[in-house]
């Protein structure tokens, strides 16, 4: 051999001959050398094998803002684990599940992980100490420790200078900053951009404290250009509401946020945007106020119809008046009839209500049904009265209906028809008398005795067979019952679209078309929405043996459903086409997968 000390090479055969004959002769001199050598093994083996099980909880970000999103992932180090339960997560929004599991070697070392990943969106600024998720592993609970996160305000200064928001910016607008108790206020989410988005999802709407507040599904969602601080935008509505005040003072609308997903040269990259707070004014209702304010604020109208204008004292009559308008019909009280109460009785009316939807708004509407029995003869006129706030004029206003005349003739006895009121109760008391008849037939073995007998009986199995089909839902894996539903689901999303291509609807068309087949890849290959991207669907489609033609065909159709959206495509014949297209990619994937 030569000498190691002065870095020159080593005669490698010799060296492994003269290595092994002396660890056998060693060995043979002293049995003790070879118990210490095989005890140390078997320490090293075992030591490679029993790796520390450990579950540790950590969050992507420690300090985020509201509505921004983060992961907190659970590690199950070096041992299988199920029944994860993640914490309760009162001030977070969990926009989704998943998990994974990693395999290591190191140096001979072999180690796991099992992870279980929480997608997570907070609601509220303030300092929070999420709790400790469990697992169960080799028949024992383990608990992961507790994180600290720290909860910002969201940024205001992206509706303040759009030039440092990525060209894409969220604005709450409110078509009245001030107004009064009961008016109709709109409250609009509006998305700016000079990029071109591929999705976009609002993550949870405020919850608006002091209002009654109605979603409005239908609205002008159409594109319109705008010009803000000498840049060109597109704008569009993607969210209203219809917000009827109930309190008097500042009532403050929280930021929405909403998560794009912005194109880039690398595909998409999905970001969260956030709307400034608002503040809206109730103020008092001016002053004096009339006696005969009815509560309503907007704008009514009132019509209203008789079912005849001439009647004996032995009838009764019924008279309707219709409240229309665009405040809130609940304060609408009932309106005065002025009739004399020593010539009629007025009972209370029957009261419905409704609303229809016009130009993106609510029309309510309010109708009164009255009942009269008059109670002399004798020529009346009807001519009620509604007094409401105009919120136009700003000042209070007097709806007068046209006068109705009503002839009423001397019948038969004065007064005969308050009395019939009394003749239909005693009528009712006479037959409940009558029914309680002695019957002679024995209770016992009839048929009203058999059927009481074996209604606990039915009821006792119908309990057991419904407790046997809940559990086995309870049984079925949620991930496996929802991959096993995607195309039924898809399949409805289809037939909504399909009326909307039968309405010439092209935005909506195009947009459930869009829905449906991101619905179908993300319950299908479990992919959580928040990683949603043309790119990783058509490497999850690829991976379960679908052809190269087919996620290509998939990811071609989405980027045309996306066109359509933001270029107005309202041709009927390529609506159709491509309504044929997604109905026969979705059957193909499902054969596939």
């Amino acid at each position: 051999m030569r000498d190691l000390r002065i870095g020159k090479p080593v005669d490698d055969c010799k060296n492994t001959s003269f290595g092994v004959l002396g660890f056998l002769i060693g060995c043979i001199l002293t049995p003790r050398l070879l118990l210490v050598v095989l005890f140390g093994s078997l320490v090293s083996a075992a030591g490679v094998m029993a790796q520390k099980v450990e579950f540790i909880a950590r969050a992507s970000a420690r300090e985020v803002m509201v509505g921004d999103y983060f992961q907190i992932t659970y590690t199950l180090k070096n041992a299988d684990g199920k029944n994860f339960r993640r914490p309760t997560l009162k001030d977070f929004h969990v926009a989704g599940t998943s998990s994974g599991f990693k395999q290591y070697n190191i140096n001979g070392k072999v180690s796991s992980e099992h992870n279980f990943i929480v997608n997570v969106i907070p609601k509220k600024a303030g300092n929070y100490t999420i709790p400790p998720g469990s697992v169960v592993s080799n028949g024992k609970t383990i608990r992961s420790n507790s994180i600290k996160i720290k909860v910002s305000k969201a940024s205001q200064e992206q509706n303040i200078d759009v030039g440092n928001n990525d060209g894409v910016f969220l604005r709450a607008e409110l078509s009245e900053k001030t107004g009064f108790i009961g008016q109709m206020i709109a409250l609009d989410y509006v998305i700016y951009t000079n990029r071109y988005i591929g999705r976009y999802e609002i993550v949870q709407l405020p919850d608006i404290k002091g209002v009654f507040a109605k979603d409005m599904p239908n609205f002008d969602a159409q594109n319109q250009p705008r010009v803000i601080n000498g840049r060109r935008y597109t704008s569009r509505i993607v969210h209203r509401q219809i917000l009827y005040p109930q309190q008097e003072g500042e009532i403050e609308i929280e930021p929405v946020t909403m998560r794009v997903a912005l194109e880039t040269n690398m595909g998409y990259q999905t970001k969260s945007i956030f709307s400034s707070p608002q503040t809206l004014v109730i103020n008092t209702m001016p002053k004096p106020i009339p006696s005969n304010f009815s509560g309503a604020v907007g704008r009514f109208s009132m019509t209203t119809s008789l079912n005849t204008n001439r009647i004996t004292t032995d009838e009764t009559l019924i008279y309707k008046v219709e409240i229309s308008g665009s405040g809130d019909i609940k304060r609408v009280s009932a309106p005065d009839l002025h009739l004399d109460s020593n010539s009629f009785i007025v009972y209370d009316p029957r009261i419905d209500e409704g609303f229809v939807e016009e130009a993106g708004l609510l029309v309510q509407t309010k109708t009164f049904e009255y009942l009269i029995a008059p109670k002399k003869a004798g020529s009346y006129e009807l001519h009620p009265t509604f007094s409401y706030f105009d919120v136009e004029k700003n000042s209070y206003e007097t709806l007068t209906a046209e006068e109705a005349l009503i002839t009423v003739l001397q019948g038969s006895g004065s007064g005969a028809n308050i009395a019939k009121a009394e003749a239909a109760t005693r009528k009712l008391n006479d037959i409940q008398l009558q029914s309680r008849l002695y019957s002679q037939q024995m209770f016992y073995g009839s048929n009203v005795f058999w059927i009481l007998l074996f209604i606990p009986v039915i009821l006792l199995m119908g309990v057991i067979v419904y407790w046997k089909r809940l559990r086995a839902k309870q049984a079925i894996d949620p991930k496996l019952n929802k991959q096993h539903k995607a195309s039924k689901v898809a399949i409805q999303r289809l037939e909504q679209a399909q009326l909307h291509l039968q309405a010439s609807d092209s935005r909506a068309f195009y947009d459930e078309l869009s829905k449906s087949l991101w619905g179908y890849v993300s319950d299908k290959l479990d992919i959580p929405t928040a990683e949603l991207s043309k790119e990783n669907v058509q490497n999850k489609l690829q991976e379960r043996n679908c052809s190269l033609i087919t996620a290509t065909q998939f990811k071609e159709m989405i980027t045309k459903c996306e066109m359509a959206l933001f270029a107005s495509m309202d041709n009927e014949t390529a609506m159709n086409a491509s309504y044929k297209e997604a109905e026969k990619l979705i059957m193909e994937l499902e054969k596939m997968i």
